[in-house]
């Protein structure tokens, strides 16, 4: 009998939520220890049936959970909450947020697609504490639309730093009455974690306006990412500080 593989889990640590990701005014709530990630659920409906024994059940309408966490106000944590409170009383939907689980992999919305999903604030609580204790605190966010998972990562430091996270260079292909690419010159996408499917986020691009490309990987094979975006990106060689994601609902 051939030996199973081991599992390859999705762990959480050091989870925060970061939100304004990657500007000058970001926040970050740090001292989370616990993250309740969204599901899905449908509303079930009882019918009666004449002279059955056994009622019959349907399923109707669904929706999307929320994402509820917890943890401890800490003293570095000095504008996290205080931004989360800002979108509460605005009821403001917000994009630029990302749920971190470890170190590396991130929820967020998938724009790709469903353009309009967005995070809006529902509950924020301070709970009680006594002298001797820490003070905790707990919040929830609604999602108006498809979050993703994001748990493939290549990413290039710099034009001279090569060997990172994930690739080599990264070339940015856009199409001519045909569809974008992404080349990897280590051809690591496969070992990075890249599937077919996967919504793809840019991050960090030379040309900014591939940074708000907003598309899917089709194929994903270890030296090409073939999206499904025809002629939205722009053309670069040897992309440096970039950093590619790619995420999956679940």
């Amino acid at each position: 009998m051939a030996a199973l593989n081991s599992a390859d889990y999705l762990t959480a640590e050091d989870m925060a939520i970061v939100l304004r990701q990657g500007t000058v005014n970001q926040a970050i709530v740090a001292g989370l220890d616990n993250i309740t990630l969204p599901g899905v659920s449908r509303e079930i409906v009882t019918v009666k049936v004449f002279r059955e024994y056994i009622s019959r059940q349907f399923t109707t309408g669904g929706k999307l959970g929320n994402l509820a966490f917890s943890g401890t106000a800490v003293k570095q944590d000095t504008n996290g909450y205080d931004q989360l409170f800002v979108y509460y009383k605005a009821n403001t939907k917000f994009k630029d947020c990302f749920v971190y689980l470890n170190y590396e992999d991130f929820l967020t919305v998938d724009t790709a697609n469903d353009t309009q999903a967005a995070f809006q604030v529902a509950e924020l609580m301070k709970d009680a504490a006594d002298s001797n204790g820490v003070i905790p605190q707990s919040g929830s966010l609604i999602l108006n639309g498809l979050p993703a998972v994001f748990y493939a990562h290549s990413e290039v430091m710099s034009a001279t730093v090569t060997t990172p996270v994930g690739g080599g260079t990264l070339d940015f292909v856009k199409g001519s009455g045909t569809v974008d690419t992404i080349t990897d010159s280590d051809s690591a996408f496969v070992t990075d974690g890249f599937k077919d499917g996967m919504s793809l986020l840019i991050r960090g691009a030379t040309t900014a306006a591939n940074d708000a490309v907003l598309t899917t990987i089709t194929t994903a094979e270890a030296g090409t990412l073939t999206l499904a975006s025809e002629g939205e990106l722009t053309t670069e060689a040897g992309a440096a500080a970039t950093i590619l994601h790619g995420g999956t609902l679940g």
